[in-house]
């Protein structure tokens, strides 16, 4: 019997996706996957240039199951070849070692000056090329899962040294500041990274507190900032932009910024060089709790048992107590959003921690374990768990006041953890 758990975050205002993954859970067999993307260094190399790889496996088995050492095989394709799908035994450019992955680790690895970049034929002056990569390409290694074992890499060719300004916002997908008061101004930053083959100055930096359409060359902006930096291939800069007023009306605004904003310099492209945020404009700080990531410890037990590890961080903007936690083995039937009285008191099937009653500052990590949790034991069937932190609605939150907004002032924010039950190897 195997378990597939994802996890995703259920909003009161309906299911939304807040981050995915899974972890199959069969001990004593190795299942490898890329996780992240692969790089080629540079991102887009001029044709003929040397071209570094950074690769990341992991093993997703248990932590006291290592993978054997195997290969990585990596094909250089033309843009009709995307995503194409080799076979066991696969003949590539290249093949590398890889050696032992415990259980739960990730293998990084630069394999430098690898490849040469693909030359072009005239006149042609760029071409999109992408490279496929099989780990296990002998598919010597008995694993739970064979699709994941490649991944396809894109890139851009060019004819003469170009670079390419790209810029993202300086924390992880998914988090950055949740709300921010309207009468108040605020500050965050950016990373910019030239991703091409020639140096680049970053020059002028636009942003706009709330803007849904994307900006254009010399638009008018709400903050502007100038950078006299001088970025090399494979080089990036963090900048701060202070200062910047956010929209009196409260509710969800959106954060752009656009790096080589007179487009003085002419790039590989010009769509990766606006980065967007969304946020909350609020009338008061408050905390705001957020599942961020899940396990299983030990894997599936007798009678269909498990236990639950999860990670809670404050998002928001004050310290606060997240009170007491509740889980919910099987989510079916019961109808969302939920209100506080129903979390507070949720009846059969639910299960609660003792309360925590100890602030979590802004940014901290909470690590809540739940013990010998029951899940359904039909198989081959697809179940949710509810977790709620705060389930009483004791600490008034960002996502409560926002909700409160529009007139829903009694709902709170439930995480859904997502897994199947089926027929599988013991």
């Amino acid at each position: 019997m195997t378990l597939t758990v994802a996890l995703a975050l259920l909003l009161a205002a309906g299911c939304t996706s807040f981050a995915s993954g899974k972890v199959v859970v069969i001990p004593h067999r190795p299942n490898y996957e890329f996780i992240n993307d692969a790089d080629t260094i540079p991102i887009n190399p001029v044709a003929g240039q040397p071209l570094s790889i950074l690769v990341r496996i992991r093993n997703r088995a248990d932590t006291n199951v290592i993978s054997p050492a195997t290969n990585l095989t990596i094909l250089v394709y033309g843009s009709s070849g995307t995503g194409t799908t080799l076979p066991c035994g696969a003949v590539g450019n290249v093949t590398v070692k890889i050696p032992k992955i415990r259980g739960g680790k990730v293998y990084k690895k630069l394999f430098k000056d690898l490849l040469t970049a693909p030359l072009l034929t005239a006149p042609a002056t760029r071409a999109t090329r992408s490279l496929r990569m099989f780990v296990d390409s002998n598919c010597a290694v008995n694993e739970t899962r064979e699709d994941d074992n490649q991944r396809t890499v894109s890139f851009v060719v060019t004819a003469v040294p170009t670079p390419d300004l790209r810029v993202r916002f300086a924390w992880a997908a998914g988090a950055g500041p949740r709300g921010v008061l309207f009468n108040k101004t605020f500050t965050f930053k950016v990373v910019v990274y030239n991703g091409g083959s020639l140096e680049a100055k970053i020059g002028t930096v636009r942003a706009w507190a709330n803007r849904a359409s994307t900006p254009g060359c010399a638009q008018i902006a709400d903050l502007i900032i100038l950078s006299d930096t001088v970025l090399k291939p494979g080089k990036n800069k963090t900048l701060t932009l202070k200062d910047l007023k956010p929209p009196t009306t409260l509710g969800w605004a959106t954060l752009k910024v656009l790096v080589d904003a007179e487009c003085a310099t002419q790039e590989i492209s010009e769509s990766n060089q606006v980065a967007s945020h969304q946020y909350r404009v609020v009338s008061e700080p408050l905390p705001e709790f957020q599942l961020i990531n899940h396990a299983l410890i030990g894997g599936l037990q007798p009678s269909n048992r498990v236990d639950f590890v999860l990670y809670f961080i404050n998002s928001g903007m004050l310290p606060g107590v997240i009170n007491t936690v509740s889980l919910l083995q099987n989510s079916k039937g019961v109808q969302t959003p939920l209100s506080c009285a129903s979390a507070a008191a949720p009846g059969a099937g639910w299960v609660s921690l003792p309360p925590f009653t100890k602030k979590l500052r802004v940014g901290g990590i909470l690590k809540v374990t739940f013990l010998n949790v029951t899940l359904p034991s039909t198989e081959d069937a697809s179940y949710n768990t509810l977790v709620i932190p705060d389930s009483g609605c004791l600490t008034p939150e960002l996502s409560e006041g926002f909700l409160s907004q529009r007139g829903s002032s009694d709902t709170v924010d439930a995480f859904k953890i997502s897994y199947t039950v089926n027929e599988g190897d013991p």
